[in-house]
């Protein structure tokens, strides 16, 4: 077996020592394609001169400028030279003419071939006889194909000796167990450890108390020792009473505590301010509003059972400062099943969150706080079935711009084009008999 080697001349076995003058000045072998020089004559290989050019164009046999042909002549000559096989080691006796060498190369059964599977030693293409590459591709190749003999899967022989056998599920391996000396596929490792008698387990009383961890050939006779296993549930039976009757006494004191609380919430109620629970609302479609320049209305909501009837409006392209650059937002008040017992005009505060989509903290929190003094065409009652006051609000809640995601602050208040909306409504307690009502 050879490998290939790349070199200028010709560097096969003359029958003659060749003449000096057909040798390449830069190689010494027998020039390939020679080249003559115009001033000292001699003769280059054309590779072995090209390379030679990429670092001077002077010659080196002369040290004259490098002007040169191809010389036919000598290449007649060279072509002419008598030759042995190149596997004339191995056994072939064929000599000829160097130009002859290729046609019979292709028959002769000592000639070098490259392997057809492409594999290498050192880097290099592999080369074999002809007559022995049939020996070669069965029986020493490393890329030839190869089953493994322990779970018949077929791949490349180099493979599946070596890193397949890592995995390979036919393969034999030990029990972890140092105690016991049985060999399993690693296939069924998972299911022998399931069942083997040195296999190291705690025992079934462990959540009572009991603390052994033996092989399991010893584990179930532990188990059957009734007597200690009794004692262990005792104990343990005893340790849970006593932790019932500490959490039974800290639950009361807790309950007492809660009760206090309960009753002070009571005495102080007459004075209290109505924080209603959370209410949620999506706006969808916001971009399809925003072109047609179009309201979002949320549906009609109450601030607390008995309260004022109110409803939520959002101008995704603005209104008035706030035209075409923010995002605009009011609260408006409508006719009310509660309207005849409330106080007027209304003097809430509207606590409004717009929420940031991407984590639960830098929502865009503000008030809207409805004016003190009466006007009926914002805080008055409304008397008319379907409509609703001129409103309250912010008519730059927020910029356009920052709706969208902002990786510094980690916000984006506008995700799929729906916007979330947070409202607590804040009532003074006039009528602490309403506004109180749970």
């Amino acid at each position: 077996m050879a490998t290939t080697r790349v070199r200028g001349g010709y560097d096969y076995q003359f029958v003659e020592e060749p003449p000096c003058e057909l040798k390449c000045v830069i190689c010494l072998a027998v020039a390939r394609q020679p080249q003559q020089h115009g001033g000292c004559g001699k003769l280059f290989c054309s590779s072995c001169l090209t390379q030679h050019r990429q670092k001077s164009n002077k010659c080196p046999n002369c040290d004259l400028q490098l002007i040169t042909f191809f010389d036919g002549k000598s290449d007649q000559e060279i072509k002419t030279i008598k030759v042995g096989c190149t596997g004339a080691n191995d056994g072939c006796q064929w000599t000829g003419a160097l130009s002859s060498l290729d046609e019979h190369t292709k028959e002769c059964e000592y000639s070098q071939v490259i392997c057809p599977n492409g594999c290498t030693v050192n880097q290099e293409m592999v080369r074999i006889s002809r007559k022995g590459l049939q020996n070669h591709l069965e029986n020493e190749c490393v890329r030839r194909q190869y089953i493994c003999p322990h779970c018949t899967e077929p791949g490349i022989y180099a493979e599946r000796v070596s890193l397949h056998l890592e995995t390979c599920p036919g393969v034999k391996v030990r029990c972890p167990q140092t105690k016991c000396e049985d060999s399993i596929p690693r296939s069924e490792l998972e299911k022998h450890k399931s069942e083997c008698q040195f296999e190291v387990g705690s025992c079934k009383f462990n959540e009572l108390g009991c603390t052994k961890r033996l092989p399991r050939r010893d584990l179930i006779a532990h188990e059957e020792d009734d007597h200690q296993h009794l004692q262990k549930t005792k104990e343990k039976v005893l340790e849970l009473t006593k932790l019932i009757e500490e959490q039974d006494k800290m639950f009361r004191a807790q309950i007492k505590q809660q009760n206090k609380d309960i009753e002070a919430i009571k005495e102080s109620i007459g004075s209290c301010r109505r924080y209603t629970a959370p209410i949620y609302f999506r706006f969808t479609k916001f971009s399809e509003h925003k072109r047609q320049n179009k309201v979002i209305y949320s549906p009609p909501f109450y601030s607390s059972q008995g309260g004022y009837r109110l409803i939520l409006a959002a101008w995704p392209n603005g209104n008035g400062v706030g035209k075409n650059t923010h995002v605009s937002l009011y609260v408006h008040l409508e006719k009310g099943d509660n309207d005849n017992s409330l106080t007027w005009p209304f003097k809430g505060t509207i606590v409004v969150e717009l929420i940031n989509q991407i984590d639960d903290k830098n929502h865009l929190k503000f008030n809207i706080a409805f004016p003190t003094d009466e006007d009926e065409e914002i805080n008055g009652r409304v008397v008319v079935g379907g409509e609703r006051s001129s409103g309250w609000g912010k008519a730059r809640l927020i910029a356009h711009s920052r709706l969208v995601y902002d990786s510094k602050k980690a916000t984006q208040y506008l995700r799929n084009d729906n916007l979330y909306f947070q409202i607590v409504v804040q009532v003074p307690g006039d009528k602490p008999w309403l506004e109180c009502t749970t």
